[in-house]
């Protein structure tokens, strides 16, 4: 599990491994190249060739259209397009190598459910 929060994805990892689950907590900020790099590096290390992704990145820019401004927006880009685009070339190489693999993008709860004036 890659993300930018140590104390959440590692008290998530201890929830996980309670229930005999096999989890990884890596602190990275997936919309810096080479923390990314790195945090596959130390998956790889310790669980393998990476045969699994799943991008569940987040950051909303809310408000309405008027008052977004074009850095809240980018912040938003960078974390949920960007930071995804990062960690599916970074696991790539693995599936190819092993002959399969997954990809799978989730979305946020207003891809689903809209929200009045946001």
């Amino acid at each position: 599990m890659l993300a930018r929060s140590p104390g959440y994805i590692q008290d998530l990892e201890g929830k996980l491994k309670r229930e005999n689950l096999s989890a990884l907590a890596v602190p990275t900020d997936i919309t810096d190249p080479d923390q990314v790099k790195r945090g596959f590096e130390s998956v790889r290390e310790q669980l393998g060739p990476v045969d699994t992704l799943i991008n569940h990145a987040g950051n909303a820019a809310w408000g309405d259209f008027e008052g977004l401004t074009a850095e809240r927006f980018e912040q938003a880009w960078r974390v949920c397009a960007w930071g995804s685009f990062l960690c599916c070339k970074e696991a790539l190489p693995d599936m190819l190598a092993g002959g399969e693999g997954a990809m799978l993008f989730t979305g946020a709860t207003s891809s689903i459910r809209g929200r009045g004036g946001a």
